[in-house]
């Protein structure tokens, strides 16, 4: 780890821990401070890492939820696809563009990987959030027990 991870700064405002170099908190703007001594106020910086690592399992939770509704409706999309295929004499003679069939695989498919898109997006932007608050609590606790 660097020197700037070991050491990172409190916010008495927000109760944030924020690891970069910086003399102003990035969420309050409030002024940081290098160290604090005391068991109550460890507390509630551990209390709000704490919530932050709820917040991120939350949004985690609501990104898989659109992952598996985009897949659903990806899925959907494609089955719809052979449902529009043109037919003479038993042989596949093409998609058939104007039929209702295909303006629902389009549908599909285009809500499917939107959907998808954006669930991915917002779980990578969660398991940051959890990963951040995870570090937050473990510098928190080995400080605690000095």
């Amino acid at each position: 780890m660097s020197e700037e991870k070991k050491n990172p700064r409190f916010c008495k405002h927000c109760h944030r821990l924020e690891w970069k170099s910086e003399q102003e908190c990035s969420v309050c703007h409030g002024e940081l401070q290098e160290n604090e001594t005391t068991y109550e106020e460890i507390s509630h910086y551990s209390r709000e890492a704490h919530n932050h690592d709820i917040d991120g399992f939350n949004r985690k939770e609501n990104a898989l939820c659109f992952v598996v509704i985009g897949s659903i409706s990806l899925i959907i999309g494609l089955l719809f696809i052979f449902l529009s295929l043109k037919k003479k004499a038993n042989k596949i003679d093409g998609v058939n563009f104007g039929s209702f069939a295909f303006v629902i695989c389009i549908v599909g498919i285009a809500a499917g990987l939107t959907l998808l898109t954006i669930g991915i997006v917002r779980l990578i932007k969660a398991l940051k959030i959890r990963r951040q608050a995870r570090e937050d609590i473990a510098f928190l606790e080995a400080l605690r027990d000095k």
